[in-house]
């Protein structure tokens, strides 16, 4: 399947993980580039995308960095590169106050195009200051993911993930623990977050972050 490109003015977007010596889950970056460049019908060159990532990583001190490759609707390709510094966690979370429209394109695939979570984010700020983190739901009263990661949630013993049909990006960290076994696909539903008692927000950068709901009005 392929749409038009819109508005162009978006580009493809992967955040990788520099851990000073190699780029964690790599290849599941690639693939998923490749999905979304097929679906908007960018330009898509696997060797001259990997070429520029080895180059600009080779020029980066041994420690974790956080890698922003971008590619544009003419196939340009650029890498930038932040040095990951320590968060304070639990992560305070809060819910957005709409629901997502789940035929949006954009929440499937990984673009600079972040309208969705930038108004969910900019909505909460008006009111609160006292979180971190936005999480997103849809019009089904499901829980799908936050602004920058999946989540999980432990229920009776077992960690969850949404499903993707709820409206999410399907991310390389929690496809890679789904092929583990180490977490399993759950619908989570609004009403069932008071009773969760552990959760965690999860990406290929930071991996597992400890979260925590704030309700207060």
């Amino acid at each position: 399947m392929q749409i038009p490109i819109l508005d162009g003015q978006y580009d493809l977007l992967e955040s990788l993980l520099w851990d000073g010596q190699s780029l964690f889950l790599g290849p599941a970056h690639m693939d998923r580039l490749q999905k979304a460049a097929n679906f908007f019908g960018y330009p898509f060159d696997q060797i001259k995308i990997e070429a520029e990532l080895h180059q600009h990583c080779s020029g980066l001190p041994e420690s974790p960095h956080k890698i922003r490759l971008l590619v544009d609707k003419d196939g340009v390709v650029t890498c930038q590169s932040i040095k990951i510094s320590s968060v304070s966690q639990p992560i305070i979370c809060r819910l957005a106050e709409f629901p997502i429209d789940t035929n949006s394109p954009f929440l499937y695939y990984k673009t600079t195009k972040r309208s969705i979570y930038d108004q969910a984010m900019a909505t909460l700020l008006s009111k609160y200051s006292d979180f971190e983190e936005v999480l997103l739901w849809n019009q089904k009263g499901e829980l799908t993911e936050s602004s920058r990661s999946n989540v999980v949630i432990e229920r009776g013993g077992e960690l969850f993930t949404p499903p993707v049909d709820c409206g999410l990006l399907a991310g390389t960290y929690r496809q890679y623990l789904l092929q583990k076994g180490k977490i399993q696909e759950g619908i989570i539903y609004l009403d069932e977050l008071p009773t969760v008692r552990s959760f965690w927000l999860i990406n290929s950068v930071r991996k597992w972050q400890p979260a925590q709901l704030c309700v207060s009005g």
